[in-house]
C-alpha cells in the first residue's frame, strides 16, 4: 500500500474491552496507543468509537462498532485505528467484510503492526478461527475439571449464591431459596397456575432471577411465568434439577445463527449428558419435587394429549405482520402481543401487561384477522376526513411551537440502523459467495433495503444524516404549512390503504404503515362484544409528505461492500420498492373507531 502520510489526513480510533478479560481502564490505554500510532503517520483524529464489556467473538449488539461502519460509508475519516485486529472482531468473516467496505471507500486500517491489507486480514480471520475452537475446546475441559472436583460449573442459578474466595462453590441462598420453596409449594400442593404465582410475586414487589443474574435488570420485580416452566429448551425453575441436589451438564449446546448472529440452544446426544449428585445443594424436598412434577405432567397431558408434548404447529410470527409492534392496551396504554391461536389457526393478541404479568385488567384477547379487517375497513374515515387532518396539523403546529426535543428518539433509531446496515453487510457477503444462490436470498436482502430506506429517512427527520441529501441538496418535500397538504396528504392515506387491501403482508406496506401510523390503542370491550380502537398519526409524517428516500438495488448493495460482480438475478433487480415511506415522530389522537 502506498505511503498513507500524504493520501490520508484524518482517522477514527475504534477501542473494545471484553467483559470476561479485561476491565474499563483498557479502553483509554487503546485510545492512548491510538492518538500516538495517529501523531507517527501524520493523522487528525476527528472521531473515536468504542465498545464497553462486549466480546470479540461478534460484531452483534455492539454499538460502537455499527457507528464505526456507517461513518466509513459516510466517508467521514480516512483510517480506521485500532490496538490490534482482534479489537474489531475475533470472527473469521467479520474482519474480511469490514476490509472490503474499506477497500470500497478507500479507508485504511492501522494498527501497532502496521497497514492491514487484504492479506493480512485474510490471515487474521484464519487464526481467530481455529483460535475461538481451541477457546471452545478449553473452556469445556475447565468445565468438565471442575465436575471432577466436586464444583458447579456456569453461572450461579436462582436461590443459590456464590461463595467469595471459592469459585465453582455454590449455596442456598437464605432469602432466594425461600421464594424457590415457596414456588414449588403453590405450584405442586396448592396447584395454582404459574401466571396467578408470577402476578402474586410481582404485587409484592419481590426481585426476579434476572435482577439477581444481570446488572441491566437490577431492581426488576416484574415476573414472566415463563421464568417457572421455561421453554422449548430452557429448564425454568420447576425444572432445574439442582433444587434437589442434582448437576446436569452438557445437556445442551449452543450454536450461532448465520445471520442474526443469535445464540441458539440445541439439545445434545444423551450419551454426552453428565450428572453429578450434590445433596449439600438440595432446597427442595423430594416429595415437594415430586408434587410439582406430577402436576406439570398431568396438565401436560390434559392439554396436548398421551405424549404430554406439544404439537409445533405454524403461528404468526412476532415481527411478521402488518401491526406487529403498534398495537397499545386501552387500559394500561403498554404493548400488545400474540397470545394464542384462534380455533381456525389464526392469532390473537392481547395485553401483555394481562396476559404475561396480570398486572393490568384488560384481559381480552383480539382476533387478529378480525382486528385487522376492522381497521382497514375504517381506514379512510379515521384519516383521510378532513376533520382528522386538521387534528394533525394542530399536533404539528404544537410540536413545533414547543420545540419538542428529539435526542432520545434520533440515537435510538441510529443504533437501529447501524445494527441493520451489519446485518445487510453480512447477509449480502454470504449471498455472493454462493455459486448460484436462490432468489429468496435477493428478496431478503430487499426486504431489509426497505426496512433501512425507511430508518434512515426517519433519521434526517430527526435531525440526522440520511442518504436523501443528494449533493448537498434535499430532495424535495411537502410540509403541514403548505395549502396542498391536504390532498396530497389524503392522497397518501389513500394509497397506504390500497396496499394494506392487496399487499397486507408485503414488508414495503408494513414499514409503510408504520410510518404513517405510530400506534392503534384498542379499548376494552365485553365478551363478545364489537371491537374498539383508535389510531394515533405521526406528526413527523406531516413534517416530510412526498419525501423520497434513497434505495438501492441488491447489486448496489453488493457493490458497495466490495462485491463489483454479483449474479444476474440480482444486477438485473430494481431497487427493493416504489413506495414512497413517510417518517414519523411523534403523534396525537384520532377518534374511536368501532369495528365489527
Amino acid at each position: 500500500m502506498a505511503t498513507k502520510a500524504g493520501e490520508y489526513k484524518t482517522a477514527a480510533i475504534y477501542a473494545r474491552y471484553s467483559s470476561v478479560m479485561q476491565k474499563e481502564t483498557s479502553i483509554e490505554g487503546q485510545k492512548l496507543t491510538g492518538d500516538k500510532l495517529a501523531k507517527q503517520n501524520g493523522l487528525s483524529i476527528v472521531a473515536v468509537f468504542s465498545d464497553s464489556a462486549r466480546s470479540g467473538k461478534s460484531v452483534a449488539g455492539r454499538d460502537g462498532y455499527a457507528a464505526m461502519v456507517a461513518a466509513i460509508k459516510r466517508k467521514e475519516f480516512d483510517v480506521v485505528i485500532t490496538e490490534d485486529l482482534n479489537r474489531l472482531s475475533r470472527d473469521g468473516v467479520d474482519p474480511g467484510i469490514l476490509k472490503r467496505a474499506c477497500n470500497y471507500y478507500r479507508v485504511g486500517i492501522l494498527t501497532q503492526k502496521g497497514w492491514q491489507n487484504d492479506t493480512d486480514i485474510a490471515i487474521h480471520g484464519l487464526v481467530s478461527t481455529l483460535d475461538n475452537q481451541s477457546r471452545a475446546i478449553n473452556v469445556k475441559r475447565g468445565q468438565e475439571l471442575l465436575l471432577t472436583k466436586g464444583l458447579v460449573p456456569g453461572a450461579v442459578a436462582y436461590g443459590y449464591r456464590s461463595v467469595p474466595g471459592k469459585p465453582g462453590v455454590h449455596e442456598p441462598d437464605p432469602v432466594t431459596s425461600k421464594i424457590v420453596q415457596r414456588i414449588f409449594y403453590e405450584y405442586g400442593v396448592l396447584e395454582r397456575s404459574p401466571r396467578d404465582i408470577a402476578a402474586d410475586l410481582t404485587r409484592e414487589g419481590i426481585p426476579t432471577p434476572a435482577s439477581h443474574r444481570d446488572s441491566r435488570y437490577e431492581g426488576c420485580t416484574i415476573w414472566n411465568h415463563q421464568a417457572f416452566v421455561g421453554g422449548m429448551y430452557a429448564k425454568g425453575i420447576l425444572g432445574n434439577r439442582k433444587y434437589i441436589g442434582e448437576i446436569e451438564w452438557n445437556t445442551h449446546t449452543t450454536a450461532e445463527h448465520p445471520e442474526s448472529r443469535k445464540k441458539v440452544k440445541r439439545p445434545a446426544p444423551k450419551g454426552e449428558h453428565t450428572v453429578v449428585v450434590k445433596p449439600e445443594m438440595r432446597i427442595v424436598e423430594q416429595d415437594l419435587w415430586d408434587a410439582a412434577q406430577a402436576v406439570r405432567t398431568g396438565r401436560a397431558v390434559k392439554m396436548f394429549g398421551k405424549g404430554g408434548r406439544v404439537v409445533r404447529r405454524p403461528v404468526v410470527q412476532r415481527g411478521d405482520w402488518l401491526l406487529s409492534g403498534m398495537l397499545r392496551c386501552g387500559s394500561c396504554n403498554g404493548h400488545m402481543r400474540i397470545a394464542q391461536k384462534s380455533r381456525d389457526g389464526t392469532g390473537r393478541v392481547a395485553c401483555a401487561a394481562a396476559h404475561q404479568h396480570r398486572t393490568c385488567e384488560h384481559t381480552k384477547t383480539y382476533d387478529i384477522a378480525k382486528l385487522m379487517a376492522g381497521i382497514t375497513d375504517s381506514w379512510k374515515e379515521n384519516l383521510a376526513s378532513d376533520e382528522a387532518i386538521e387534528r394533525g396539523m394542530a399536533a404539528w403546529r404544537g410540536q413545533r411551537k414547543s420545540g419538542a426535543k428529539t435526542d432520545g428518539e434520533r440515537k435510538s433509531v441510529e443504533r437501529k440502523l447501524n445494527a441493520l446496515n451489519l446485518e445487510i453487510d453480512r447477509l449480502v457477503d454470504a449471498t455472493m459467495k454462493m455459486d448460484n444462490p436462490p432468489e429468496a436470498f435477493f428478496k431478503k436482502i430487499s426486504a431489509k433495503e426497505v426496512e433501512r430506506a425507511s430508518l434512515d429517512e426517519r433519521l434526517h427527520q430527526l435531525g440526522g444524516p440520511s442518504s436523501s441529501e443528494k449533493g448537498g441538496k434535499v430532495v424535495p418535500f411537502v410540509s403541514a404549512d403548505s395549502p396542498k397538504f391536504r390532498d396530497i396528504f389524503r392522497q397518501r392515506v389513500m394509497q397506504v390503504h390500497h396496499w394494506m387491501v392487496t399487499a397486507p403482508d408485503a414488508p414495503e406496506t408494513m414499514y409503510e404503515v408504520r410510518n404513517l401510523i405510530d400506534s392503534i390503542v384498542v379499548h376494552p370491550t365485553g365478551k363478545r362484544m364489537p371491537y374498539e380502537f383508535t389510531p394515533y398519526v405521526n406528526v413527523a409524517a406531516l413534517e416530510g409528505l412526498g419525501r423520497l428516500p434513497a434505495r438501492r438495488s441488491v447489486a448496489q448493495i453488493a457493490a458497495e461492500n466490495g462485491h463489483p460482480a454479483v449474479p444476474k438475478s440480482a444486477s438485473e433487480g430494481s431497487p427493493a420498492s416504489s413506495i414512497t415511506p413517510i417518517i414519523s415522530d411523534t403523534w396525537s389522537a384520532g377518534a374511536p373507531t368501532i369495528c365489527g
